[in-house]
């Protein structure tokens, strides 16, 4: 059997190793220029990593090939090799070993080759930006975590089936006691795989244009929407779990890429920007049993109308969950956007969807939208405040509730106007405490 078991955190079920949370990944660093090098490993000395480095990428696949490596971070620019015939080679060596790739803003076209033709997962422009490499650098230990728990779970479920198969040549009353014990190790691993939905979520949202929890509110209200529209059970899984990971195609794309407007972006830019429902497909393609989600995320940019994409598809031939996540989506964003911290009243915000059916959204979704935000459960959502991220507070905010960090201590009480020292309080302490509970402005009126 597989070394991880089952560990209750926060009310919540989850499978992991003994002692796993500590486990130190490797990071490989490439480039030919030893004060990059320094450089790097300055930035990264406060992470919990094994850093190596080397200025050769012949060595790099060296090192590839004797040790199990996390993350490869590697300039584009080299003499003898680049950065793309690097990651191209990785790829078969180490293949589950997560590849970014740092260039300059002149070698986009070299970028997006190397994306293609070397599984690149994030490139960086030249001069980075520190935060933004720390955090893809966890991002990437983080992918690359849930890929080997996805096999430690895929190992676990072999085991389970052997251990099925001895259980069928004894008595019935065996068998039933044993299916127990199997019904109760499945609800562990679908618990597990939920956790990890919910993980690549967080991830998602480093960089979304919503505030709060974007994903979860879509996830919740898309839910609510399929099972009135007659969903069944299974189908409503996968719909969850599709809208949780809805934004999971923009991962690998820089936060300044994202929050540039549509009219300044290149031409290479769009075509990244614009395929990220198909990227959001291939991620969740690699997780079990989750074909149906991966296909509602692959069709969410379709329209009504068949002018959307990727495959132009019209009307009832969009599949139901991408036409309720499209809407739900576009409703949330309206009445979330991280700039807009007046009040916005639900319907107000499902106007803009109204004025825009059947042309883009399916009516029958939008109408049952609508039916939902009449009663008061749904009425409220959003209406009076709003849920903010860190790097989003601003001076005048009012708390609409305490702030207290997971260890029970009050940082700041409700309707606090903020000033510019409670802020850096609270960052400080985000310095120290990453586990911060939520934080919840009051909208203005």
């Amino acid at each position: 059997m597989s070394e991880l078991q089952p560990v209750m955190t926060d009310g919540k079920m989850s499978l992991q190793k003994p002692g796993g949370q500590g486990q130190q990944y490797k990071i490989l660093l490439v480039d030919d220029e030893e004060n990059i090098l320094s450089s790097l490993r300055r930035l990264l000395r406060k992470e919990n990593l094994d850093v190596h480095d080397t200025t050769s990428p012949e060595e790099a696949l060296r090192l590839l090939s004797l040790n199990e490596y996390a993350v490869l971070v590697s300039d584009h620019r080299m003499p003898g090799m680049t950065g793309t015939q690097l990651m191209k080679m990785a790829c078969k060596t180490s293949p589950e070993t997560v590849r970014i790739i740092l260039t300059g803003y002149a070698d986009a076209q070299s970028s997006i080759e190397a994306i293609n033709k070397g599984a690149v997962s994030r490139y960086l422009l030249k001069p980075w930006n520190e935060i933004e490499l720390r955090v893809a650098v966890r991002q990437a230990v983080a992918q690359y975590r849930l890929v080997q728990e996805k096999k430690e779970l895929e190992n676990i479920t072999n085991d389970l089936n052997k251990e099925l198969q001895s259980l069928a040549v004894e008595l019935e009353t065996k068998v039933e006691e044993r299916t127990r014990e199997v019904s109760t190790l499945n609800r562990q691993l679908e618990s597990s795989l939920l956790a990890s939905i919910r993980m690549l979520a967080e991830l998602t949202e480093m960089n979304c244009e919503v505030v709060g929890k974007h994903a979860k509110r879509v996830a919740a209200f898309s839910r609510e929407i399929g099972r009135r529209l007659g969903m069944s059970n299974p189908e409503l899984l996968q719909l969850e779990a599709a809208a949780m990971l809805h934004g999971i195609g923009t991962v690998g794309l820089s936060a300044s890429l994202l929050a540039k407007p549509r009219s300044a972006l290149a031409t290479q830019e769009k075509e990244l920007l614009d395929s990220d429902s198909l990227r959001g497909e291939a991620v969740i393609s690699m997780m079990p049993n989750l074909a149906p989600a991966a296909l509602y995320v692959r069709h969410m940019h379709e329209l009504f109308n068949g002018q959307g994409y990727p495959e132009h598809l019209k009307g009832d031939r969009i599949p139901l969950g991408s036409r309720i996540i499209t809407a739900v989506d576009v409703y949330d964003t309206q009445l979330n956007l991280r700039e807009n911290d007046k009040a916005v009243e639900p319907l107000n915000a499902l106007q803009h969807l109204k004025d825009r059916s059947p042309a883009f959204y399916d009516p029958q979704v939008v109408s049952m939208m609508e039916e939902c935000l009449t009663e008061d459960q749904w009425q409220s959502l959003g209406a009076d405040e709003i849920e903010v991220r860190l790097n989003d507070l601003r001076s005048g905010m009012v708390l609409s509730r305490d702030v207290i960090t997971t260890g029970g201590t009050l940082l700041l009480s409700r309707d606090v106007e903020l000033k510019v020292e409670d802020i850096a309080r609270i960052k400080a302490f985000m310095d120290n405490n990453p586990f911060l509970s939520s934080i919840f402005i009051h909208r203005k009126k």
